[in-house]
């Protein structure tokens, strides 16, 4: 079965990590973020929101 969107595999040490979690968001979807990393859609939203402070 292939699918038309591709999905970024991101490594357990890292899934903790906001700025991944926002990268993640971009590719794909707050909402797909949100599941992938076992996080509200609403932290993801803010963390987006709040970006450039997160990378700084």
């Amino acid at each position: 079965m292939s699918s038309d969107s591709e999905i970024d595999v991101v490594g357990v040490e890292e899934e903790q990590n906001p700025t991944t979690i926002i990268g993640f968001a971009k590719k794909n979807s707050n909402h797909a973020a949100a599941r992938r990393f076992g996080v509200s859609r609403s932290s993801v939203i803010d963390w987006r929101a709040q970006e450039g402070k997160l990378r700084e």
